[in-house]
């Protein structure tokens, strides 16, 4: 029995690699078969082309009509193109001289407000006699600045590492400067504020209470003297009578 099945597996192999064979004959039969019809077909059509080079006018005579509307096409797309060019051209340039006036316009009334701004904070520092530290990091100059104060004139005092000391206005910085020098005092200074009003509100309590009782006192004053006008009018002569005793005696010293 191994014998047997021994000889019945190397038949079995022998047949697979027989079709195995076959099948790829059989492929590149067809594939030769598809090539030379393919040859064939490519070698008339050089053959037409070469003889309609050789004889030469129907080719040319129909190639210049095609020349012609090329060049022509392209001029017309060039035409266009520049067409288009010059319109997007204007279109920018109106959009520049648009931006251009408003830019001016706001420049022009972002120079106003920071002199007003800087007019009325220098006021409000007399006022307050107040005068604030910033920090050098928020004072984007080429120097090498190691402390800035801002006193209560609205100037910058600007100390450098070599403890060299100038000042400037406050309105003559950079806007980018002027803003964050008022990012950094604002704080402080509203806190200036919130104390300056309770001071002032103190005080304006005391002064109300005084007066409250001087008013009291000044009632008290004028019921007397309305009391003493109403007195008899003997009285009243009696005194005056004293009162002429008197200056006549010192008028006898005299």
């Amino acid at each position: 029995m191994p014998f047997f099945l021994c000889v019945a597996r190397v038949l079995a192999h022998i047949f697979l690699f027989v079709v195995l064979v076959l099948a790829s004959v059989e492929a590149l039969v067809k594939v030769i078969s598809e090539v030379k019809p393919l040859e064939k077909v490519e070698v008339e059509e050089k053959g037409k082309e070469n003889v309609g080079l050789v004889e030469g006018e129907p080719s040319d005579v129909s190639s210049q009509p095609r020349n012609e509307e090329m060049v022509t096409a392209g001029s017309v797309d060039t035409e266009r193109t520049l067409g288009e060019m010059e319109q997007k051209f204007e279109e920018l340039l109106r959009v520049i001289r648009e931006e251009t006036l408003q830019l001016s316009e706001f420049l022009i009334e972002e120079k106003r407000l920071i002199h007003e701004l800087y007019v009325l904070l220098k006021l409000a520092l007399r006022q307050l006699n107040a005068s604030f530290r910033v920090s050098a990091k928020m004072i984007s100059l080429s120097e090498r600045i190691k402390h800035v104060v801002l006193n209560e004139e609205g100037h910058l005092i600007l100390v450098n590492d070599k403890g060299e000391v100038s000042s400037k206005a406050l309105e003559d910085f950079p806007p980018e400067v002027i803003l964050n020098v008022l990012w950094v005092i604002l704080p402080e200074l509203s806190e200036m504020i919130v104390s300056y009003r309770k001071r002032i509100s103190f005080r304006v309590n005391i002064f109300e209470k005084i007066g409250r009782e001087f008013r009291n006192l000044h009632k008290i004053f004028s019921k007397r003297e309305e009391g003493q006008a109403t007195e008899s009018p003997e009285g009243a002569s009696e005194e005056e009578a004293q009162k002429d005793g008197v200056r006549q005696s010192l008028l006898s010293k005299k």
